[in-house]
């Protein structure tokens, strides 16, 4: 608990997403931005916008019952570390530090960090909290999720089933169970969907608990890692030793010459989804790089800084 991954990343701003492309809720890439203020200081600088995160920030998965790690807030404390400010690059000569273009320069997103939240054991899923509100807003595509509450109040009430009805003897009575899973939809849909389905399940979710339960392969033998994994520990970010070019990959030991250096998911966008577009006066649609929306011209100003990546 509390140790930091090692790895910094980086923020991209996605600015005013849903001005610039207001019917791609349903998207790739809508799934995936973080709140501008949550792991950058990305709110200082536009009204609506959000933060890509490439690494973990997007790899890993949400379970609302074991989410085990979360960002730290170096943004708020570090940005004079971010590698674009000369002056604070070491082994360069003073006078050309103090003429050039970088000096004094820095920014909020370059130091994402992320640091477990509770003792993680090996082989166990890195689980982040999405929020509730994630999960709702998409209930309609993957079903009925638990909040975390909902998983603990399930925990009580299985164990208060248990003491009641069995005597110990470590076996639910099918009736009771089916009339605790009517009561349970009754008062919250998201309750519900924190029990199993069998009864004979039962004993295994309270030996375990229904979130981990409700997640049994997330945690694997270094074996099944060893087999299916695949070890990203070579590269480190650091201080790129191009002036003014932000952080960069280092190598953390000697790779040879056609060896694997990294392996990273690819996830698809549509190329539309980084253009910004701008309302402009006029009538004069059909020239390059204008267009007519719902009585309104556009014009595209630019794309979004993601294309750069």
């Amino acid at each position: 608990k509390s140790d930091t991954f090692l790895l910094p990343e980086i923020g991209i701003m996605l600015q005013d997403k849903d001005a610039h492309y207001p019917h791609g809720s349903d998207k790739l890439l809508a799934q995936y931005p973080w709140g501008p203020g949550i792991l950058t200081g990305g709110h200082r600088e536009v009204t609506t916008g959000a933060v890509m995160v490439p690494g973990l920030g997007m790899l890993a998965n949400s379970h609302l019952g074991l989410a085990n790690f979360r960002h730290s807030d170096t943004w708020r404390l570090q940005i004079d570390e971010d590698g674009t400010d000369s002056l604070s690059l070491e082994g360069l000569i003073s006078s050309t530090t103090l003429e050039d273009v970088g000096r004094g320069s820095s920014s909020y997103h370059s130091r994402v960090l992320f640091h477990a939240d509770k003792n993680v054991q090996r082989g166990e899923e890195l689980f982040v909290n999405y929020g509730d509100e994630w999960f709702t807003a998409r209930e309609s595509w993957i079903g009925v999720i638990p909040s975390a509450k909902n998983y603990e109040e399930a925990d009580r009430l299985i164990a208060e089933l248990f003491s009641e009805d069995n005597g110990g003897h470590g076996v639910v009575d099918p009736q009771a169970y089916e009339v605790l899973l009517q009561d349970a939809a009754e008062k919250d849909k998201r309750l519900r969907a924190a029990f199993p389905d069998n009864v004979e399940d039962v004993p295994v979710a309270k030996e375990m608990g229904t979130a981990r339960f409700s997640a049994r392969s997330s945690i694997q033998s270094v074996e099944w890692i060893e087999e299916n994994g695949v070890c990203i520990d070579n590269l480190v970010s650091g201080t790129s030793t191009i002036a003014q070019a932000g952080r960069g990959a280092f190598a953390t030991r000697t790779i040879n010459k056609g060896a694997v250096i990294t392996t990273t998911p690819l996830i698809t966008l549509e190329r539309e989804q980084l253009q910004l577009w701008e309302e402009v006066d006029g009538t004069d649609v059909g020239v390059q790089n204008k267009i007519k929306k719902e009585d309104k011209v556009l014009e595209m100003v630019g794309h979004q800084l993601l294309l750069n990546y």
